[in-house]
């Protein structure tokens, strides 16, 4: 006896029904467990570079400029010399007074011993008391115009150091405002030195991120080029000022020569959570239009594995890792990969992923 049409289209549903469910306990899907780890957060702020030593140096006298022997690019040592005012001026009022000083010096010599002779005849009654203080009187004048010269010479002494002006630290000379023949007054700004050895970066961050921060908090700084260079907060002010109540972090480049002191950069602060929180890598999450978030769970069940779908509440995202905020706890196993076409209750077959080690 034949089968009838029914049977055999009932036996071929079967055979596909059959087949569709090997299938489905073919797939292979990639699967780690829910690790317990502090959550990491990241924290990206502008900031520039700046030099501890960065000032505008001038003359400390006006007068016209000579000559510059340094320019805008030169490395400099701390008292180098970096340009020099005429001195023609300073030089021959101060040979004048050096003239003077061998004059008053001679008259004082010479008031002096005069001085010395009267009082030895005093001793013998023959010199009026009179004269001997006219004599002391003289040598006290011829004493006091002395001094008066010296403190005119090392005046211009003074003022004819300041006709050179000198490096009071050592850097790079980035910008020279003078030139030969230029009269220049006490406050007008010559040149511009930048000390390229105490380079620093300041951030400043919201006040809620205060207790999170401490000096051991992971820093890195990245350049407007993609350049990166690790570093270390150097301090921290406990002080929040400003509008958007932000407290300063001073950051010490590892590499200073890299950064440029002026130029823009972005630094990075990981801040580390003291406890631990359940924590799946990203590629575990499955992200749906309307916002919601979820992770397939492997299960087991009658010796197969299952997947099921689980609905989670996602927190802080670092180094590839999510955190779970709810939905899900420890001692899971989540599919990383082969999870685009899963659904409930499907048979799979798990292989340990080493990938997120």
């Amino acid at each position: 006896m034949k089968p009838s049409l029914l049977t055999r289209s009932f036996f071929l549903w079967l055979t596909v029904l059959l087949t569709i469910n090997n299938a489905k306990a073919q797939t292979r899907v990639a699967v780690v467990s829910v690790k317990e780890q502090p959550v990491q957060q990241q924290l990206t702020l502008p900031a520039s570079v700046a030099s501890l030593s960065n000032s505008y140096l001038s003359f400390g006298i006006a007068g016209r400029v000579e000559r510059y022997l340094v320019d805008v690019g030169d490395m400099v040592a701390k008292g180098e010399a970096l340009a020099v005012l005429d001195q023609r001026q300073v030089d021959a009022a101060l040979q004048s007074l050096n003239a003077q000083q061998q004059s008053a010096r001679a008259t004082l010599n010479d008031e002096r011993q005069q001085l010395e002779e009267l009082q030895s005849l005093a001793k013998t009654d023959f010199v009026a008391q009179s004269e001997l203080r006219r004599a002391r009187a003289e040598a006290q004048v011829a004493e006091a115009a002395l001094a008066e010269v010296n403190a005119r010479i090392n005046e211009l002494e003074v003022d004819r150091g300041y006709h050179q002006l000198a490096a009071p630290f050592s850097g790079l000379v980035t910008e020279r405002n003078i030139d030969p023949g230029q009269w220049v007054t006490e406050s007008q700004q010559a040149f511009q030195l930048v000390d390229l050895n105490a380079i620093y970066i300041d951030a400043f961050v919201a006040q809620r991120y205060f207790p999170r921060i401490t000096l051991n908090t992971e820093v890195s700084v990245s350049t407007s080029d993609g350049r990166e260079t690790t570093a270390k907060i150097d301090n921290i002010s406990a002080f929040a000022s400003g509008s958007e109540r932000s407290f300063r972090v001073r950051i010490k480049p590892a590499q200073e020569s890299d950064l440029l002191v002026g130029s823009s950069v972005n630094v990075v602060l990981t801040m580390v959570d003291e406890h631990a929180t359940p924590t799946v890598p990203q590629d575990a999450v499955i992200r749906y239009s309307d916002g919601r978030t979820s992770v397939w769970e492997v299960v087991q069940e009658d010796g197969n594995s299952i997947v099921k779908e689980r609905w989670v509440k996602l927190g802080q995202r670092f180094k590839g890792w999510v955190e779970i905020v709810d939905g899900l706890s420890g001692e899971k196993q989540v599919v990383v990969r082969g999870n685009e076409a899963l659904t409930d209750g499907d048979t799979v077959q798990a292989e340990e992923s080493n990938a997120y080690d």
